[in-house]
């Protein structure tokens, strides 16, 4: 509990917190098109992705560091979000380190069927005014919650109250403790 409460009072708020570079300020836009074959890598460092819709139509994958979301992330077919992922190998690729936080001060992580989600070593706080919607389908999901560090073991920790829907995937690894005491989880 006490680490939770130093992560909401450090990233919790508005503003961009020390140390973090903002996705817009960095000439990223909040509509990533371009199809599966064309991916952006974001360098390694914390990032504040600054849109109030961020649309992810290609593969983005952070490397590693922790990334908060003052929105809404919506992950189209061809979409992929990866977050403290190296790219080396195949696909659904490594663990850039052994953890990470993605924090969502506001809106809902969306997932298409044929979208992907990597989230490796990361932990996820969902504020009271966030959620997540997959839809089952031929996509891939790697959830690993972080091996070391205040959050070891702990995939999710929910604010929220409402539901979180988890849809059937053609590949789904699922490891760490899901916690949401408020929640419902589908």
């Amino acid at each position: 509990a006490p680490y939770l409460d130093q992560l909401t009072s450090r990233y919790g708020g508005s503003g961009t917190p020390s140390g973090f570079s903002t996705w817009t300020g960095a000439g990223y836009s909040c509509n990533v098109s371009g199809g599966p074959s064309t991916v952006i890598e974001v360098p390694a460092g914390n990032w504040l992705i600054d849109c109030s819709n961020l649309t992810v139509n290609r593969p983005v994958i952070f490397q590693g560091g922790d990334v908060i979301a003052d929105g809404d992330i919506d992950l189209g077919a061809d979409g992929a979000l990866a977050i403290n992922t190296n790219k080396t190998g195949s696909f659904p690729y490594t663990s850039a380190s052994s953890d990470a936080v993605l924090y969502m001060r506001d809106g809902e992580i969306r997932k298409a069927g044929g979208a992907s989600l990597l989230f490796h070593n990361t932990l996820v706080y969902l504020s009271g005014t966030s959620d997540i919607a997959m839809q089952g389908g031929t996509g891939t999901v790697v959830w690993v919650a972080p091996t070391s560090g205040n959050f070891e073991d702990l995939a999710l920790w929910s604010d929220a109250a409402t539901t979180h829907g988890f849809a059937g995937q053609a590949s789904l690894d699922l490891e760490g403790v899901f916690f949401a005491p408020w929640a419902r989880i589908s």
